[in-house]
């Protein structure tokens, strides 16, 4: 397994001001702006990149296998039977540009917007075309398993739908740009898979609904200035108080741990210890524990320290012994080197 790596090494990924080339912003990366302007600004100007994660295999091969399906009747330009089941006077819109426009690796939609110098762009899954209106219809296919039914106003209304709304007004704002007539209505190709089956059978039966949706566009624009503003920043916007990953970062940089074992020399009573944690030569953090008199006293404590670059940590240690006696730091007995120690590691 290869090393883990934090930043972006693709210069093209990342955002410079003073460049006049434009920049590539991709769909999902307009989505991350408009949750976290400051996620959004550490990833596509100081190129820190979010933790990866293996893709939707299983979804991704139901958009394979529709985009089969439908291509079928595309070459014919015939209805799908979705289409004559809602008595909608649609085709499979054909063109030679198609495949290209559902890879978005390799370009997918794209427009230059003149006024940022961005390329807004996104890879669809299909079009059809509305026979009675001449206009283009953007279809995004959904693959999901719900025990709940799958109706308009739950599908839409649901909280982590919001991006797949967004997602189709941005869809149908490219193509608008491209020079094409595009409708208002979109819909959402919804594959629900089933878990009331009795058992697997080697198959999984999937349920369709088609979800009509009418687009919005005339937020974009002012989003896309706002985007360029916020690229164009010398430092990140504020912590978003509404983002998880900001209160992650937010809630821990550097983890310690601590573990203390002190033990006297001759039998003096040792009555507590007490350890105090030093950050750029200000106390940060005390931690004690109070022993009854005994021989020896132990301490663990762990913790979280908000550190920048540069910072430096010192850790002391403080016993209290009766009379005057002296402690063991692990000089005297070579198996307990492991008695008095502290670690700390970063978390981002």
């Amino acid at each position: 397994m290869k090393d883990a790596v934090s930043f972006r090494v693709r210069k093209t990924s990342i955002y410079d001001k003073k460049s006049n080339t434009p920049f590539k912003i991709s769909r999902s990366k307009f989505f991350n702006f408009l949750s976290c302007k400051r996620c959004f600004y550490l990833d596509r100007v100081k190129g820190l990149k979010e933790p990866s994660m293996p893709g939707w295999a299983l979804n991704i091969a139901v958009d394979e296998l529709l985009k089969k399906e439908f291509d079928l009747y595309r070459k014919e330009q015939k209805p799908h039977p979705v289409m004559l089941k809602h008595n909608l006077n649609f085709v499979p819109y054909q063109h030679k540009d198609l495949d290209t426009w559902r890879n978005s690796l390799k370009g997918g939609i794209s427009y230059l917007d003149e006024k940022t110098n961005l390329i807004i762009h996104g890879g669809i899954d299909d079009l059809w075309f509305d026979l009675n209106e001449n206009k283009i219809v953007v279809v995004d296919y959904k693959a999901q398993s719900s025990t709940y039914p799958v109706t308009v106003s739950s599908y839409l209304d649901a909280e982590w739908h919001l991006s797949y709304k967004l997602q189709m007004d941005i869809y149908v704002h490219i193509l608008r740009k491209m020079n094409f007539e595009v409708s208002d209505r979109t819909y959402f190709y919804v594959c629900n898979g089933e878990k009331t089956n009795d058992k697997f059978d080697n198959k999984i039966d999937f349920k369709t609904t088609l979800i009509p949706y009418r687009v919005n566009t005339s937020w974009i624009e002012e989003k896309i200035i706002e985007m360029k503003e916020v690229l164009n920043l010398d430092s990140p916007p504020e912590i978003e108080k509404t983002c998880e990953k900001c209160a992650y970062l937010k809630g821990g940089k550097y983890f310690f741990n601590v573990t203390l074992f002190i033990e006297t020399n001759g039998g003096q009573a040792l009555n507590s210890c007490e350890v105090y944690f030093y950050v750029n030569g200000a106390q940060n953090i005390y931690t004690n524990t109070q022993q009854n008199p005994h021989t020896f006293a132990g301490l663990v404590h762990t913790g979280v320290l908000d550190l920048s670059a540069g910072d430096t940590v010192k850790v002391y240690a403080r016993v209290d012994v009766d009379n005057g006696g002296t402690f063991n730091v692990n000089q005297d007995n070579p198996a307990n080197t492991s008695r008095c120690w502290w670690v700390g590691y970063k978390l981002i």
